[in-house]
């Protein structure tokens, strides 16, 4: 059993890790020009897909050492709902925080992650994205046999 909640707890952190860092390197390559739509704080659809590409193969890490640490499939399951329920609950938030007001003067990195709102396609999209890679990251550690192989 602790194999298995070891498994989730490391799986989502390395998950995190590696959105965080995309994330994070996107909008230092892209600028905040390129996170923002001009003279608002609503994320640009190159930001969206970027992040979205980056967000499946951190999920994708994350089920492959949720996999590989915990030696079992279920809970790569577990970890796969956490991401599902989590996200659809920070797409309803993102849902229901109002429409960003415009930026006075150049939107800033700060006050976008405070103001900043994603459309809601995306809010709702990117948990089954992550779900999804969590699964498909575990279905690359190949399983241990139970013994010998055979003839």
């Amino acid at each position: 059993m602790w194999r298995a909640i070891l498994g989730v707890v490391v799986g989502w952190l390395s998950m995190t890790f590696v959105v965080g860092a995309v994330f994070a390197v996107t909008m230092r390559a892209i600028g905040a020009e390129g996170v923002y739509r001009p003279g608002t704080y609503w994320t640009t659809s190159t930001f969206n897909a970027v992040v979205m590409v980056g967000s499946f193969f951190g999920a994708l890490v994350g089920g492959w050492v949720c996999a590989l640490v915990a030696e079992s499939r279920k809970p790569v399951q577990v970890l796969a709902v956490i991401v599902l329920a989590l996200g659809l609950v920070g797409g309803l938030w993102n849902m229901s925080k109002p429409d960003p007001a415009p930026p006075a003067g150049e939107p800033t990195f700060e006050e976008g992650r405070l103001r900043g709102k994603e459309p809601n396609w995306f809010a709702f999209t990117a948990p089954l994205v992550g779900a999804a890679g969590v699964l498909v990251g575990a279905g690359l550690v190949k399983r241990k046999s139970a013994g010998p192989p055979g003839p």
